[in-house]
């Protein structure tokens, strides 16, 4: 807002004639003087100069102008001084001034009279001079208010220093940019704050200032900081900061940031950003902008990113701004200390301190865990505690304890903990356990009928039951009586007891078996007796016409009943018989048949005889005759013709279809025989009831030849009496005429173009017939389709859409088509056999030609392809990155995905240097980390790897949000309103808004809407694309619906009290209230002025403290109602607008600030609402808003599924469980394993089963105090089989060492009947050609001699099997070489040694004449030694007498190296 504008120097003739009412007081006797009174002592601050009081009328009367004296009145003045105050005003400066110009004429204060205003003049004589005028400062803050193609408002505040001149206004002046020529705008100077410059040029770019005028002259310039355009600002510069972000913005450590913030102004603002009022560190946070939103970017989040960050958006001068408060949270750290303060019974208590890390964010509370040294497991024991001590009970004893505390906040749980350093040790104490003795209960009880006897009337030759149930322990014995005499074995009577139901059967009752029958059960606590009366009736007489002749036959019938009661024989006097007609018609037609009945009251026994018109009764064998009766009048009359009329609408009909005749006469009372082309029709009527006025006949092509109709009856009797009743029936099929057609056969399609579907796909179906007004029904395996109980199933029209299909939908599917108005069904249709997959197909991808490695230059084709279903269509979205160098052109680029080389496929390509790479339908396989790199063509020159960018493909749509602002669910007319659509994940969205699916024109993610009328009401939703070519759409959001009120709301407004008239002091108050809608704001006004409101009672705040207002029976809410002022307020709690009392299980806190209740019912189900009291004083406050409790009837429902749904799982395999809740939130969920339980996610995933079959259940639980639990689920078995293993052989033998250099490998499922595919690893890689079962090895393939497994894989399950045992070709191959190696060695040495012997045999020879040396024999011979006498016995010396005396001994001789000369030993020779 401008500051208040400085105080101006009014226009002088203004002033007097402000003044001049004032006269002034003086004697008769002064003189008239023409100047006005010297009231113009100089201005004190914030007075006027007296100079202004009003002009004089001659130049003498100007002493007053500068006359520095104060509260000088002419009434002051002396007389004899008039001519000292003429001299002075002659010399006055003021004389000059041009107040002494204006008339004196025109004003009052020139009649004004001052005959005693001289007197004190001479006080003024010598005043002290004025101080000198002084420009003010120069206007400050100069800004532009507004600007178009031809007018440029600006603003700017007063100088911040005026002086004692005061201010006379300002003055405006603009010049073009480049010139100094100033242009002053306006033609008078300007009192106020702003001003418009009008007929300017578009296009122009000015420079503007102000300048202050007082009467010193001109003030300094306040010019603007940059020259202005003059142009058209098509719309401000406006942040439009979504709900979500207004309040603090919290997100985890680790998570992408992505806030979009949408913006308006035209031209395109610019738009900078600020984090706590510094640059953004564009490293770590990125910005895009677009013409409509600003994208905030922080690709990993740290702690380090919170902070306030502010975005501005400006447009020339016009500017706007916005801040985000983000705060970026984790895990908190584990608490300081924990100690185990004491330790008592089976109870230990523990403290500690919170964490010094708080992981950003509040601690919302603790989690204790207990473990036993017996097992070292650890058991969570409190949860979600708020205080740093804690009480654990219920030890085990004779165990020894140890705790750890994890501090909690809004993230998790702290991932270390802390541990006591003490152990806790519940010590056994000794306890005499005594067991109760339990008293026998006595089960015995005496008989008691629980059903009694029942008076019966039965007929003489039927068959009559008397049934009672009794019970009692032991089981009583049940005997029957007949008029007190018990019933023996008579075979008349048969007595059935079971399971305490006991039964009299009285076969074919008579005359005499009519009594009082009693039942009567015993046991050895007593007996019990029941009884019931027997009354046997039999019919002895009919009056009727007995004789053939007097039967009349004819075509009319009437059905007669003639069956009348006697009673007992009791003498009477002769009665007098009464006759009655038994024919219920008084007009009767020739040759119809009529019946009299005549009766005898309160006796039996008698025959009639019966009259024309009268009858008699008489019995005995003397006959006793009574009186003749009265005689009865019989009208006898034509019959009438009846009309025959065809109720159906039509006359051609098909087979097995109903047609309709009616046969109308003019009474009720008549029977109808019907006829088909002059025969007689036999009509079926149940017994009992009249043949039909309606005759309904199904058509049959048969009916073309006259059928053979069949009669039955309904009696089994052959004998029958009067008065009995039978019905007979007559079968024949007929038709009454026109046309018969077949019915058409409708005609099966399936929309959908696949019958090979798999789970949650949508089937559709359609059934076809000629015309619209059959009606469709659905068959699946011949079975007729349940379209009530299943959800997934619907059907409109002859359509069939089976939403979310599984294999329980798999079949034959047909239809049958039915006329709802004529039950004319069709034949069932062609059928369409429906097959189901109960796993999602995996993509097998290969690669032409096979060869591995390739080379460059090389072609190679990768093929993908779906062997289960056709029609598969893949459609994502395309994606380009580029690579590219500042310096030089002549590089050529290499792309990397998570560490690997990116080859081309179907789906990436690059063009002709690598610098883009195009990935035209992404999928998660595209999922990665992308870098590039480059390398000079001609020069072997590579650079580094370039950053790298993430590149993520979501595996399902994104939604959208929707939101509208503002938020109130009734709008009225004039009143403005934007919906704006939000998504989450990625950028470069366009946004698509729809108003009862109808689209709407706008841009941007915001739809406003400035001034609502009736023609905006309707559903809102919205959606987002992108994609230049083919467009890729999110899914669509929730609906908003916008309620418009055709007429805007009026307030209404009473008065308490309610009175007419109030007295001084009395209180009064006023409550003004609009019914529609709710946020309204209310302006007071008195007489049509505004009144200030302050001091009003304020509001109180209903909050919840139970995190969730839907609850459970049994569950705790808990509310609190509070004043943000002061302490001193009492609370007031409503339900629904009644006051809401304590009871056993709601209760209040202290001053009823809080409302507790402890098990919730549907009775605590309302709008809750509080209201305040101030315990001092009689004030109380408005209700507070309402909050709803909505409490459910029965506890949650809990689903628990698994995924895949197999019933029998393999080793390795991954399932993972889902625990669904349907209401409600909140929730924590515990799983049921075996009998245990533990927490975790609504997701339980097991990578790896094992062969264990596991029972699994689950159930979710919520609270702190008192947790409220849902019922487990239904059990889950997980059926667990161990995967086979493959193995791998050798097939190449040791023989076959010399004849092949390579091994032959051959991989099979040992104890496996089904057939199988190979696939063969080396060194833990695929060989990708290879899915044969056998696999050669050679040393070109396999120069490195490495390790190989295989592993079985087929379609059905399981799909695959466990990988073989590690075969190593390394020293096979090397024993193999090294054998080969030996053996042409040794083959090649004998050889050598061979050739060497031949020659030196040829070529080495000795010569005849060599002499030889002789040898010197070094032993003489046998025969020399004999031939010498002085050789001693060779013997002699190893031989004595000890040894010849010694037993014989074994001596085995060596021949070894000897040689045998006639039985003597020779020498060695060399």
């Amino acid at each position: 807002m401008p500051s208040k504008p400085a105080p101006m120097k009014n226009d002088p003739a203004k002033k007097a004639a402000e003044k001049a009412p004032e006269p002034a007081p003086a004697p008769a006797e002064a003189p008239p003087v023409d100047a006005a009174p010297a009231e113009a002592a100089p201005a004190a601050e914030g007075e006027a100069p007296a100079a202004e009081v009003g002009p004089p009328a001659t130049e003498e009367g100007a002493i007053a102008a500068d006359a520095p004296a104060a509260d000088v009145t002419a009434a002051d003045v002396p007389a004899a001084d008039a001519t000292a105050v003429d001299s002075l005003a002659a010399d006055s400066p003021a004389a000059d001034s041009p107040a002494a110009d204006s008339p004196a004429a025109d004003s009052p204060a020139a009649d004004a009279t001052t005959d005693a205003a001289p007197a004190e003049v001479a006080v003024v004589v010598a005043p002290t001079p004025p101080p000198p005028a002084v420009p003010t400062s120069a206007p400050l803050n100069v800004s532009v208010e507004d600007v178009n193609e031809t007018n440029l408002t600006i603003k700017w505040n007063e100088p911040k220093t005026i002086g004692g001149s005061g201010l006379d206004g300002y003055t405006i002046e603009y010049c073009k940019d480049g010139t100094t020529d100033w242009v002053v705008a306006q033609k008078e100077l300007t009192v106020a704050n702003s001003f418009c410059i009008h007929n300017l040029t578009t296009g122009d770019l000015l420079h503007v200032r102000v300048v202050a005028v007082n009467p010193a002259g001109r003030s300094e310039p306040g010019t603007l900081a940059q020259p202005v355009p003059i142009h058209e600002i098509g719309e401000r510069p406006k942040v439009r900061m979504p709900r979500a972000l207004r309040a603090c913005c919290v997100r985890k450590v680790g998570e992408q940031i992505n806030m979009v913030i949408p913006f308006i102004g035209k031209p395109k603002p610019a738009v900078s950003w600020l984090k706590d009022g510094k640059p953004l560190d564009t490293k770590r946070v990125n910005i895009r902008n677009s013409d409509k939103d600003s994208i905030i970017f922080i690709r990993t989040a740290e702690r380090d990113d919170s902070g306030v960050y502010e975005m501005s958006v400006k447009v020339d001068s016009f500017e706007d701004r916005s801040a985000i408060v983000l705060q970026i949270v984790e895990r908190p750290g584990n608490p300081t200390s924990v100690k185990l303060v004491d330790a008592w019974g089976f109870n230990a208590a523990l403290e500690w301190t919170p964490p010094q890390d708080n992981g950003n964010t509040e601690i919302t509370g603790y989690t204790v865990q207990k473990s036993d040294r017996k097992t070292g497991e650890w058991f969570s024991v409190l949860e979600h505690y708020h205080r740093l001590s804690a009480t654990v009970s219920d030890l085990i004893m004779g165990n020894s304890y140890i705790f750890r505390v994890f501090a909690e906040n809004q993230v998790g749980i702290s991932e270390m903990s802390v541990v006591t350093k003490g152990v806790a040790t519940i010590h056994k104490t000794d306890i005499a356990y005594t067991p109760p003795e339990y008293q026998e209960r006595d089960y015995s009880e005496a008989p008691k009928f629980t059903t009694p006897l029942s008076n019966r009337s039965a007929t003489v030759g039927y068959t009559t039951k008397l049934l009672c149930s009794v019970r009692g322990s032991p089981r009583p014995q049940i005997e029957w009586l007949k008029n007190q005499m018990i019933i023996g074995n008579d075979p008349k009577y048969r007595k059935f007891t079971n399971q305490g139901i006991c039964c009299l059967e009285i076969r074919k009752a008579g005359n005499f078996d009519g009594g009082i029958y009693t039942c009567r059960a015993k046991n050895p606590q007593g007996e019990a007796l029941v009884s019931c009366k027997l009354e046997v009736k039999r019919f002895t007489a009919v009056c009727a016409a007995q004789d053939p002749e007097d039967a009349v036959t004819s075509s009319f019938i009437r059905e007669v009943d003639t069956t009348i009661p006697m009673e007992s024989t009791i003498p009477y006097e002769p009665p007098v018989p009464t006759v009655e007609r038994l024919s219920s018609w008084l007009d009767v037609f020739p040759s119809e048949k009529v019946e009299f009945g005549c009766n005898v009251d309160g006796s039996s026994d008698w025959t009639f005889t019966c009259g024309q018109y009268h009858c008699k009764a008489k019995r005995g064998k003397s006959p006793f005759f009574t009186e003749v009766s009265e005689a009865t009048t019989l009208q006898v009359s034509d019959p009438p013709k009846p009309s025959l009329t065809l109720l159906s609408p039509w006359m051609d009909v098909f087979e097995n279809e109903t047609v309709e005749f009616s046969c109308e006469v003019e009474s009720d009372d008549w029977t109808f025989t019907w006829y088909r082309n002059a025969e007689q029709l036999q009509v079926i009527t149940k017994p009992g009831q009249m043949l039909p006025r309606k005759l309904v006949h199904q058509s049959n092509s048969q009916f073309m030849q006259t059928p053979k109709p069949t009669l039955t009856r309904s009696s089994k009797f052959n004998k029958m009496f009067p008065g009995e009743s039978v019905t007979f029936t007559c079968k024949s099929m007929c038709l009454l005429g026109g046309v018969i057609f077949d019915p058409p056969k409708p005609s099966l399609k399936l929309l959908s173009p696949w019958m090979d579907v798999f789970e949650n796909e949508t089937v559709e179906f359609s059934c076809e017939v000629e015309s619209d007004d059959w009606m469709i029904t659905w068959y699946a395996n011949e079975k007729e389709v349940q379209l009530e109980d299943d959800l997934n199933v619907e059907t409109m029209d002859s359509y069939l859409n089976i939403t979310s299909v599984t294999q329980a939908y798999q079949g034959r599917y047909s239809c049958k088509a039915e006329l709802e108005s004529r039950k004319v069904s069709s034949e069932f249709s062609n059928t369409a056999d429906l097959r189901v997959y109960g796993y999602t197909p995996k993509p097998t991808a290969s690669k032409d030609p096979t060869l591995n490695p390739m080379y460059v230059g090389e072609t190679v084709n990768f093929t993908c392809k779906v062997n289960v279903s056709s029609g598969w269509e893949y459609l994502w979205e395309s994606v380009k990155l580029s690579c590219g160098m500042n310096d030089n052109s002549d590089w050529i680029y290499k792309w990397s995905k998570d560490g690997n080389e990116v080859q081309t496929d179907k789906f990436a390509s690059f063009d002709s240097k690598g610098a883009t790479l195009s990935i035209s339908s992404a999928s998660a396989a595209h999922t990665g980390h992308y870098t590039c790199k480059g390398q000079l063509g001609q020069r072997s020159v590579s650079s580094r790897f370039s950053s790298t960018l993430n590149l993520t493909v979501y595996d399902e749509k994104p939604t959208v949000l929707l939101q509208q602002d503002p938020e109130y669910s009734v709008m009225f007319p004039g009143e403005s309103v934007s919906f704006s659509c939000h998504i989450d994940v990625s950028t470069g969205w366009e946004y698509l808004f729809y108003q009862d699916r109808k689209p709407l024109n706008a841009s941007g993610n915001k739809y406003p809407i400035s001034s609502v009328d009736i023609t905006h009401l309707g559903s809102y939703t919205c959606e987002a694309k992108r994609g230049s070519g083919q467009n890729y759409f999110t899914i669509i959001s929730e609906a908003i619906g916008l309620e418009v009120e055709g007429n805007k709301p009026k307030p209404s407004m009473t008065q308490q009290p309610d009175v007419d008239k109030v007295y001084t002091g009395e209180s009064v108050s006023f409550e003004c209230t609009v019914e529609a809608s709710s946020g309204w704001v209310y302006h007071w006004f008195k007489d049509g002025t505004p009144l200030p409101i302050n001091n009003q009672i304020p509001v109180p705040s209903l909050k919840r403290i139970t995190p969730w207002l839907d609850v459970f029976p049994t569950e705790g809410v808990n509310l609190t109602c509070g004043m943000d002022v002061s302490s001193d307020w009492t609370y007031t709690w409503f339900r629904d607008g009644q006051l809401v009392k304590a009871d056993k299980v709601l209760s209040y806190g202290s001053d009823a600030a809080n409302l507790s209740i402890s098990s919730a019912s549907a009775s605590q189900r309302g709008q809750y609402s509080c209201s305040a009291q101030l315990k001092s004083r009689s004030v109380s406050s408005n209700s507070s808003s309402e909050t709803t409790l909505e409490v459910y009837d029965t506890k949650p429902r809990v689903t628990l599924m698994q995924n895949p749904k197999h019933n029998v799982m393999y080793t390795g395999d991954a399932v993972t469980f889902s625990c669904h809740v349907n209401v409600s939130s909140g929730w924590e969920y515990w799983w049921h394993k075996d009998g245990r339980s533990f927490t975790s996610k609504y997701n339980h995933t097991i990578s790896s089963v094992v062969t264990t079959n596991t029972v699994y259940q689950c159930q979710v639980k919520r609270g702190t105090n008192t947790a409220f639990g849902s019922d487990l689920t239904q059990a889950v078995k997980l059926e667990v089989k161990e995967r086979p293993k493959a193995n791998i052989i050798l097939l190449t033998g040791w023989s076959e060492v010399f004849s092949t250099d390579s091994l032959v490998l051959q991989c099979e499922i040992p104890k496996s009947q089904d057939i199988w595919n190979y696939t063969w690893f080396k060194e833990g890689r695929p060989i990708n050609h290879l899915i044969s079962e056998k696999h050669k090895v050679t040393p070109q393939n396999n120069p490195e001699q490495s390790l190989y497994t295989c592993q079985g894989i087929r379609s059905g399950r399981p799909s695959y099997s466990k990988f073989s045992e590690s075969f190593t070709t390394k020293n096979l191959l090397l024993k193999r070489r090294v054998l080969l190696s030996i053996s042409g060695l040794i083959f090649f040495g004998i050889i050598a040694v061979l050739l060497g012997c031949i020659v030196l045999r040829v070529f080495r020879k000795p010569d005849d004449g060599d002499e030889r040396p002789e040898e010197t024999e070094l032993f003489l011979t046998m025969a020399q030694l004999k031939e010498r006498d002085d050789a001693p016995c060779p013997m002699v010396q190893y031989i004595t007498d000890a040894e010849l005396n010694s037993p014989p001994k074994d001596v085995t001789i060596e021949s070894s190296g000897t040689t045998e000369n006639n039985g003597g030993l020779v020498s060695f020779k060399q």
